[in-house]
């Protein structure tokens, strides 16, 4: 019974776009220096041809996402396209990212805090740091959220992005308008690396120092790229994935790009790259003190925001990692003790305690910089993946229902081969290849992270008696088809447990349930009417938390009618009468349609042909 609860479905298209703004966002903050160490004066360039691979990827899951709305993203997108050895591959490449994610950001965030109190940098117990205590404890607190609820959740990650989004804005408006030299621009973006032999580069001895540099440092631009796959990972738990997925996903890559690009060229014509790595730990900060007039405000400003920012997208680690793990052990790729919904908070709580928990263990561990490489690492073949799985999915799913498809595609043997995917599995195999050259410890660590994952992987399959290679998983990964609205008329007094069991059994969740329950006004005084309201409303409350724990996207309202009056109902029904693609009537055996009349029934079918479907509830 555990594993037929549904998750909730509460994050909306804001609640969406900061999931994927705050996983991708976050990470200008610590960027921005660390790419200009590398590439000089040339980091918006960086930045820019990074922004390429990302463009491309991004939309892909846009259309990925939509049409096949499940959680865990790639692996799910992999083992439909190919099998399910691929889809543990991509499965298990972004669930060590994710991890480390959250103890990356949480160790970020508190780095921020510090700038207030700074008290945590000399404090310690038990040999730990104040900083790694007080990122432990967020993490503890991110855990304790997610728990609760998807929509806990999500509302914070809006409450901690949109500040964000505001203060850059600002930032790039007011530097470019009031501080921008365009001649200092000019004079560093030719400076292509950083001519020093730096520290962590895997130098090839034949090559010129500083185009090694740079392209290090546009590996490490394409770092601060990678998490705009946490979109699709609540996929299940999105209210309408089909409409809301590929407007959210945009504008997170809209957003993203535009503050990379624009942050690192108003930095170039702010100051000169070197002290930009001066402040290498605080660059925005830096950035937003040279503006004039403002800069001393905006500067504690920014770090503030630095903190909540860092903060969400460590909150989004705990969403990404837990919604990944769930969905390996829904498809067996991972044990099914992982594929567990709470039946009180609607949350995969084993998953958010188990990996939570990992990543706030790894806060209290020094060094954890060094496995900053790897995110990258298992991110990026994750993308190629699913740029492959796009391309395929396009010939084997040919008739599914697309709700945004990626334009622009070339036919070849009756097969349509989409021109984004083509390049999105170029230019991501071309950055995850120099990745393997330019980063000896994400090489390292990144192969044996993946090797160390087919073993126990080809393990748990042989135990299950299953086979590694083959496409068992895939066969349950269906497009998600239309969605269609249904107005569902009800009245005050229907009993709502048995109409919640015929919905069920009649409506799939593709339908989009709209409830609007008639309240009759001949039957109260006019100072009853309120109490009615309000006891109609807890009882749709109850048949919305009913009717999700199926799956369903539920709405409900309130309609005060006059059935004394001719044509009272279809004139307060009349908007979303208009919208429904199906419109649900209950009757009984005893009494059709109650306070409706049988005139109704005859009304409706005269003005929506088609569209009415009549459910009876039985003897009441």
């Amino acid at each position: 019974m555990e594993k037929k609860a549904a998750l909730k479905r509460e994050v909306g298209l804001l609640g969406s776009f900061a999931m994927g703004y705050a996983d991708v966002g976050a990470d200008v903050y610590i960027a921005l220096g660390v790419v200009a160490l590398y590439a000089g004066g040339a980091a918006p360039l960086a930045f820019a041809f990074a922004a390429i691979a990302y463009v491309f990827t991004g939309l892909a899951y846009a259309e990925l996402a939509s049409t096949y709305p499940y959680a865990g993203g790639a692996h799910v997108y992999s083992m439909r396209a190919l099998n399910d050895f691929w889809g543990f591959v991509a499965g298990w490449a972004l669930l060590f990212d994710y991890t480390v994610d959250i103890a990356l950001f949480a160790l970020a965030s508190a780095g921020y805090m510090s700038f207030f109190f700074p008290q945590l940098l000399s404090i310690s117990f038990c040999g730990v740091n104040g900083l790694s205590l007080f990122a432990f404890f967020i993490v503890l607190f991110l855990i304790i959220v997610n728990i609760v609820g998807i929509r806990e959740s999500s509302a914070l990650n809006i409450a901690l992005v949109m500040p964000d989004v505001v203060l850059e804005g600002a930032i790039l408006l007011l530097g470019f308008a009031l501080a921008f030299n365009f001649n200092s621009f000019i004079s560093q973006i030719y400076q292509i690396g950083n001519p020093a032999i730096l520290l962590d580069v895997g130098y090839v001895n034949s090559c010129n120092i500083s185009l090694q540099n740079f392209i290090y440092a546009l590996t490490l631009a394409m770092m601060s790229y990678v998490g705009i796959e946490s979109i699709a990972q609540a996929a299940e738990e999105t209210r309408r994935p089909d409409r809301w997925i590929p407007k959210a996903t945009k504008f997170s890559i809209l957003a993203v790009a535009v503050f990379a690009i624009g942050l690192s060229t108003l930095a170039n014509g702010l100051m000169s790259w070197k002290e930009l790595v001066a402040n290498m730990n605080k660059p925005l900060v830096a950035i937003a003190s040279k503006i004039p007039f403002l800069g001393k405000v905006l500067s504690i400003v920014t770090a503030f925001t630095g903190f909540i920012i860092t903060l969400a997208s460590a909150n989004t680690g705990v969403v990404g990692v837990s919604r990944v793990v769930f969905s390996m052990g829904k498809f067996k790729l991972l044990p099914g003790w992982f594929y567990h919904v709470n039946r009180r908070f609607r949350t995969p709580t084993r998953t958010i305690i188990t990996f939570g928990m990992l990543g706030a263990l790894m806060c209290l561990f020094q060094g954890l910089e060094q496995t900053a490489g790897m995110y990258a690492f298992g991110a990026l073949l994750s993308y190629i993946l699913v740029n492959i799985s796009l391309i395929k999915l396009r010939f084997i799913d040919r008739d599914a229902y697309r709700p945004w498809k990626l334009p622009g595609s070339i036919k070849i043997r009756r097969r349509e081969y989409p021109l984004a995917g083509i390049m999105g599995t170029i230019t991501t195999l071309i950055m995850w290849i120099l990745i393997v050259i330019f980063h000896p410890s994400a090489r390292l660590l990144g192969v044996a992270w993946i090797l160390f994952g087919i073993s126990l992987y080809a393990l748990f399959r042989r135990m299950m008696k299953m086979p590694i290679m083959g496409k068992l998983g895939g066969k349950d990964i269906l497009p998600g088809g239309f969605h269609l609205d249904a107005l569902i008329v009800v009245k005050e007094g229907d009993p709502l447990d048995l109409v919640a069991d015929k919905i069920v059994e009649s409506l799939d969740n593709r339908f989009r349930l709209n409830f609007s329950m008639l309240i009759e006004i001949p039957r109260a005084k006019a100072e009853d009417i309120i109490r009615y309201r309000e006891e109609s409303m807890k009882s749709l409350r109850w048949l919305e938390n009913k009717l999700k724990e199926e799956g369903y996207y539920v709405r409900y309202n309130i309609v005060i009618v006059d059935p004394l009056k001719e044509g009272s109902i279809m004139e307060n029904l009349r908007e979303e009468l208009d919208r429904a693609d199906v419109i649900v009537l209950f009757s009984t055996r005893r009494r059709r349609f109650g306070l409706m009349g049988e005139a109704l029934p005859e009304a409706l079918s005269e003005r929506y042909p088609g569209k009415i479907m009549i459910i009876t509830l039985g003897e009441i």
